[in-house]
């Protein structure tokens, strides 16, 4: 969730999106970087640290604080400005202030002395690292106004790393339900589904949704990321004609292409859907049958864990139309998607 006020511009890497996370590269602070952006401590590893580099010219100020966010049904982070947490109150960490020079770093280390008095589950606090006005801003605000320059608006950025705090053995207990695809009016696949957590320990992995035609199979979206700290949350995401995807080897491709080195005929041809570097059009959204997500812990996560579910596509009248050599469609009343049942799980 990005919240956006005059000239400030908040980054929390954490959900969907987070894919700075996933790919452990550093989170973008304007002309700084934070790493990792991602935080774990436990009993038996009660201490971190986070890396901040200046890849500006000018010397930066920091402040960093710890804040409280809590998230809804819909993914959304909301920061709680109420009485502060038992987190709030006891992480230590160190510096609350720091300048850092033009190409160089500085440590932000943490600690947790005491887990007494924390259930068993994950608990999380957020580490907010907020740009300053430092000394060689204000040096070059007094150079522009001397020499008449315009005024110009710079965004400050801010970035909120997620600092979770495990207590206890993690247990899993996730599933997907209430899951659906439907091709719009405007050619378009919607996809829908709720994650679901019976346990205290948090969901995070990476979810991706695969298209599955007569043809074979199309990558449609990869999430890196995909948090839920909540009992459940809902994912919605809207797949549209003009997106990119990823090619997936489909079974029929494969043997048509064996076909092919078999028969030493050059008018075999193989059946392939989209390859690296095309989009999706609307003629492969309208052949897609039924929509596969897969959802797997990645490093984050504190057990491992996969979750897939398979529901067929359902349809509008008037997104309805035949493509060249793909066979007739009924476009009658819309059907309702079959029951899913929860997600398979298993430990990887």
């Amino acid at each position: 969730m990005n919240q956006r006020s005059f000239l400030f511009d908040l980054r929390i890497f954490f959900g969907v999106g987070a894919a700075a996370c996933a790919l452990k590269v550093p989170a973008s602070l304007g002309q700084a970087q934070v790493f990792p952006t991602h935080l774990t401590l436990t009993e038996a590893a009660p201490t971190s640290h986070l890396n901040l580099r200046n890849s500006s010219s000018n010397t930066q100020a920091y402040r960093i604080d710890l804040v409280h966010f809590r998230m809804d049904a819909q993914g959304n982070m909301r920061r709680l400005n109420e009485q502060k947490t038992f987190l709030q109150e006891n992480l230590k960490y160190s510096p609350k202030t720091v300048e850092v020079a033009p190409g160089a770093k500085q440590v932000v280390r943490l600690m947790l002395p005491s887990f007494e008095g924390l259930t068993d589950g994950e608990h999380s606090v957020y580490l907010h690292v907020v740009p300053m006005n430092s000394q060689s801003e204000a040096q070059s605000k007094s150079t522009q106004k001397k020499v008449g320059a315009a005024m110009s608006l710079q965004a400050k950025i801010a970035v909120a790393i997620p600092v979770v705090v495990r207590v206890g053995e993690p247990k899993f207990g996730g599933e997907i339900s209430d899951f659906s695809a439907a091709l719009t009016s405007d050619s378009a696949l919607k996809v829908r589904l709720k994650l679901k957590n019976s346990t205290r320990y948090f969901l995070t992995g990476d979810l991706e949704i695969t298209g599955i035609t007569p043809a074979g199979e199309i990558s449609l979206q990869k999430i890196l990321g995909v948090s839920s700290y909540v009992p459940e949350r809902y994912y919605e995401s809207t797949i549209t004609k003009g997106a990119a995807v990823l090619p997936v080897q489909s079974p029929n491709s494969k043997a048509a292409e064996q076909r092919a080195d078999d028969n030493q005929s050059a008018d075999v041809e193989p059946e392939s859907g989209p390859t690296l570097g095309q989009t999706l059009g609307s003629a492969s959204l309208a052949e897609i049958r039924s929509v596969r997500v897969r959802y797997v812990a990645n490093s984050e996560s504190g057990v491992p864990f996969e979750l897939t579910a398979l529901t067929p596509v359902t349809f509008k009248a008037a997104s309805i139309k035949a493509s060249k050599g793909s066979g007739q469609r009924q476009t009658g009343k819309n059907t309702q998607p079959t029951s899913v049942s929860p997600g398979k799980s298993r430990s990887t």
